[in-house]
């Protein structure tokens, strides 16, 4: 599935999606069993990144996102490698996230355009991106986003 993915996202030029995109839905499942949808999270702003346990930016990253879920944003940290649920909620918990983990459905990471990792999207209240960014992300810049995703 992974490779598949990248080989897809590859041919359409490995950009993001554009920030103002509205993402009408996407769905995950969740380490804990549950199901993310983000048509459920409308009115809160979310935190997506897709991260992989080899990755050492997704290491640098993990506890900054780990302070914004401790701060009340909605951070939903998908697992791209091909593990059982259990273990992406165990490299998670290695990587240092407190957040929400799980594994995106089939299709999620060709729409969201994920060839690097981590790729993460800041969703404001109505479901539009203000920052799509690939690579390691500041925590200045994800605080900034996060403020502007919260006024919309």
């Amino acid at each position: 599935m992974v490779l598949a993915a990248y080989a897809l996202v590859f041919a359409q030029g490995g950009k993001t999606l554009k920030e103002g995109t509205h993402l009408d839905s996407l769905k995950a499942e969740l380490a804990d069993g549950s199901v993310f949808d983000i048509a459920e999270h409308r009115g809160q702003v979310v935190v997506l990144t897709f991260w992989a346990s080899w990755c050492g930016p997704c290491r640098r990253e993990a506890p900054v996102l780990s302070r914004l879920h401790d701060q009340g944003v909605t951070v939903i940290g998908l697992g791209v490698e091909e593990h059982s649920l259990e273990r992406l909620a165990k490299d998670a918990v290695e990587l240092g996230a407190r957040y929400t983990v799980g594994r995106p459905e089939s299709g999620v990471l060709e729409r969201m355009r994920v060839s690097v990792i981590p790729t993460t999207y800041v969703i404001d209240k109505t479901g539009s991106i203000v920052l799509a960014r690939t690579g390691l992300v500041s925590e200045d810049d994800l605080e900034a986003a996060v403020r502007a995703a919260s006024k919309s």
